[in-house]
């Protein structure tokens, strides 16, 4: 006896038939078509990595996600939501976006009409700031501020508390490159990087 209960949607329709292997020869049986009254439960046994940064992968594991007829989508904190790129009925893989506004998320995921919460949170990973760029630097030069989990989509740099301009770099997670602003003093300044809600200064830093 089989008992047919995963991967349906109730009042959709459904076919299935019955077969029996004997001496390595398969006998099927008429078809038959039904209408489920019911919603298979969305499970979902894990979630991995849950720290990380953009453009990172983020692997959902479970049961009874819908592949056909819906798009799956992943909530991801309150404004933004994951790219799936890969997706069965018991994987679905995604990645994170350049557009966040947090650095801690929760995580919803809809498939099958059905919403589910995550009980599992994502943190973006915190960033370090390890160099930047050699040489002499004058007004309008870019500068490439070195190191990691930092992006140009969710940076923002001052130089003695001037608000930079920033330079697209390519869409890296490792550097972000700024232009040197005007009316900066002569001699060492501070530095100062904000990544989504995590603050970096380094006094006396850019001269």
């Amino acid at each position: 006896i089989s008992d047919i209960s995963q991967g349906l949607l109730k009042d959709s329709i459904y076919k299935t038939y019955p077969y029996i292997k004997f001496q390595n020869k398969y006998f099927y049986g008429d078809t038959i078509t039904f209408k489920s009254t019911f919603t298979s439960m969305v499970k979902i046994d894990k979630v991995f990595p849950l720290k990380g940064f953009l453009n990172d992968i983020i692997t959902l594991e479970g049961k009874n996600f819908c592949t056909e007829d819906f798009r799956n989508t992943i909530l991801f904190g309150s404004y933004s939501q994951l790219n799936i790129i890969s997706e069965s009925d018991t994987l679905i893989k995604a990645v994170v976006p350049s557009y966040l506004r947090e650095s801690e998320f929760s995580l919803i995921l809809k498939t099958c009409n059905t919403t589910t919460q995550i009980k599992d949170k994502f943190t973006i990973n915190e960033p370090i700031l390890d160099s930047i760029s050699s040489g002499e630097k004058y007004i309008g030069d870019v500068l490439t501020i070195y190191g990691k989990n930092i992006h140009t989509a969710i940076s923002e740099v001052w130089l003695e508390n001037i608000k930079t301009e920033l330079v697209y770099n390519n869409n890296s997670v490792d550097s972000v490159s700024i232009k040197i602003p005007k009316k900066l003093s002569v001699g060492k300044v501070a530095l100062k990087m904000k990544v989504l809600d995590r603050i970096i200064e380094k006094p006396n830093y850019f001269e």
